[in-house]
């Protein structure tokens, strides 16, 4: 993305995503800034095309008309720079929307000179991401703007945020309140109910036909207007405060709104839209919601949530689904899973174990077969296949690795490879050893197990020198009872020493064959061992094998750690510079037996 880029729409959000169809690009990548944005009056609220162009600045001369208002907008697409945004602001507005708020969070203050122009900037483009008609009753907004970006500038104290009432529109008169019914299930009863679980993220399985949604009309003492430029109180337009999104139908009969299931499958609400989907879609799963989940046994799940302020997973919960998508932040949380996608920040006390993820912003303990992360910081990783853009301060254990950009603090522990693209921080450490977690790790250490386990059984039985010197007795004790002269002994002696001489004889031969059994398995015990050993020593010449490859040289010191044949454990440091830059570091064999040396290449014809 070299060149600029401007595109224009109604809808940034399906902006972005064509362009990063177009252009074959993550669309988590791009980010965007408001270049221009013209103001229309909808005449026909079918035919969007129905419109007429009107003066931005005369935006306010139309707030009583009958008509729609909506915008154009004309932005210009980045390549983003970072997950964090330079200013954290939440817009907010009231139950009816008429009322707009911005609020400025002092938890990051931005390093730039022009403060002023960055909250103003931004402010207009949550507006028009959002769908915020800009200027509809604004006041001036710029003098606060100045305000607040002094008080940043200086080091005094500040509150959790500074505020900024945008607009303030007329409140609605009502002669007859609304009254609005959502649908609520319990123990396979079905009621409408004013407190659906609906409400607090829950959702329903529900079959085609079945009412959702039974709104009650209000009735207006004049027409009214909201900060998305929509018009109430004429017409059939009224402010339900939940669309009707996919799956649901919309019926009027007499003085109520009725949304129906068009289709079979779960509701639920997501950022005020109720929809029908196969695929469960919520937009926050707290401690009221987790166990509705829980009890349904659900194996899919979509949890989004624009509100960069909040965790749309609240911390302490625990989570066992097998495919999960999550955009937006989530707290510290516990989650076994086979498909995880995140597109947001994960707490530092997360815990993470699945087959399969893809998160933008990871901080925490992960478990997988296959990871791709954005940012990756203060992590504990453990991954077959691991793909990295930005790494710091983390621990990780793979088999295969490719890393973007290594900062500081990292510790790499490499099981057959890694290609990184740019060391560009200090005090990082590779680790090279082909058992150094998972199933390698285990069988490396159930391979140990069984040598101490026969080395234990050979230790349980009688020494050789003891069996070998009762053999000894018994010949010794049989030759002599056997020389005997039994010419001279009397009949009855003579058949008392016959006797005698036959049980030592059979002493010697149960003897012999104790100590002829002892040895076999004393040789069976060390033809084990050898095997055992073996098998070790070739899982562990694979550490011969492993590579590190740095596309873009490495000039960064940084440190080698290897264990060699015996356990023991060697660290090294190598010196790297712009004028002694690494292209690859491997292990190998020295001269002497057992002994391996570390070769850090300059280049590949080295």
């Amino acid at each position: 993305m070299e060149n600029r880029h401007f595109r224009n729409g109604d809808n940034i959000k399906s902006i972005l995503k064509q362009f990063a169809l177009e252009y074959k690009i993550n669309e988590l990548l791009l980010d965007y800034s408001l270049s221009s944005y013209k103001t229309f009056l909808l005449k026909d609220s079918i035919d969007t095309n129905a419109r007429t162009l009107i003066d931005n600045a005369e935006i306010n001369s139309h707030i009583d008309t009958t008509y729609k208002i909506i915008q154009s907008y004309t932005i210009e697409i980045l390549k983003r720079q970072s997950s964090f945004y330079p200013i954290l602001i939440q817009l907010q507005s009231n139950e009816n929307d008429t009322t707009l708020k911005a609020l400025i969070y002092t938890q990051r203050i931005p390093q730039t000179n022009n403060i002023e122009k960055l909250i103003k900037q931004t402010i207009l483009n949550i507006c028009a991401y959002r769908g915020i008609i800009i200027g509809l009753g604004w006041n001036n907004i710029n003098p606060d703007i100045i305000d607040i970006a002094s008080k940043l500038r200086s080091n005094e104290s500040h509150p959790e945020y500074y505020a900024i009432n945008i607009s303030q529109l007329l409140e609605p008169k009502i002669k007859s309140l609304a009254v609005k019914l959502i649908i609520s299930k319990s123990n396979k009863i079905t009621i409408l109910s004013h407190d659906s679980l609906l409400l607090n993220g829950g959702f329903f399985k529900v079959s085609e036909g079945e009412v959702l949604l039974d709104y009650t009309k209000p009735i207006y003492d004049s027409p009214w207007r909201d900060i998305y430029g929509n018009i109430y109180g004429i017409g059939k337009a009224y402010p339900i405060g939940i669309e009707a999104g996919y799956g649901i139908r919309v019926e009027e009969r007499d003085n109520k709104i009725l949304y129906i299931a068009d289709t079979n499958g779960y509701v639920s609400i997501v950022g005020k839209v109720m929809l029908i989907s196969n695929t469960v879609t919520l937009d926050n799963i707290n401690s009221k919601n987790i166990i509705n989940i829980q009890e349904q046994e659900i194996d899919s799940l979509v949890v989004k949530n624009d509100n960069l302020t909040k965790d749309i997973i609240s911390s302490g919960l625990s989570l066992n689904i097998d495919k999960l998508k999550i955009i937006g932040n989530i707290g510290a949380v516990n989650i076994i899973s086979k498909d995880l996608f995140i597109n947001g920040q994960v707490h530092i006390k997360s815990n993470i174990e699945t087959q399969k993820a893809s998160i933008l912003h990871f901080k925490g303990k992960l478990k997988a077969k296959n990871a791709e992360i954005r940012y990756c910081e203060n992590s504990f990783i453990e991954c077959d296949d691991l793909l990295i853009n930005y790494v710091n301060g983390s621990k990780l254990y793979f088999s295969r690795g490719k890393i973007s950009r290594i900062q500081s603090n990292n510790t790499l522990f490499i099981q057959e490879s890694l290609v990184v693209g740019n060391v560009v921080g200090k005090n990082n450490e590779f680790i090279l050893n082909p058992c150094l977690y998972g199933e390698a790790k285990e069988e490396l250490i159930s391979l140990k197990n069984k040598i101490f386990n026969l080395n234990k059984l050979k230790g349980i039985f009688l020494s050789g020198n003891k069996l070998q010197y009762e053999h000894t007795k018994n010949q010794f004790l049989y030759e002599q009872l056997k020389a005997k002269h039994t010419d001279l002994i009397d009949s009855d002696l003579y058949d008392w020493n016959k006797n005698i001489l036959n049980k030592q004889m059979q002493r010697l031969e149960n003897s012999s064959k104790l100590l002829n059994e002892y040895n076999a398995l004393m040789e069976s015990f060390d033809k084990n061992n050898t095997i055992i050993n073996e098998t070790i020593r070739k899982k562990l010449e694979k550490m011969f094998d492993i590579q590190i490859i740095f596309e873009n040289k490495c000039m960064v010191d940084f440190y080698i750690r290897f264990i060699n044949f015996y356990g023991v454990e060697h660290r090294f440091h190598i010196n790297a510079s712009a004028n002694n830059a690494i292209k690859r570091v491997t292990l190998s064999q020295g001269k002497e037996v057992d002994s391996i040396k570390i070769l850090a290449i300059k280049n590949d014809n080295d």
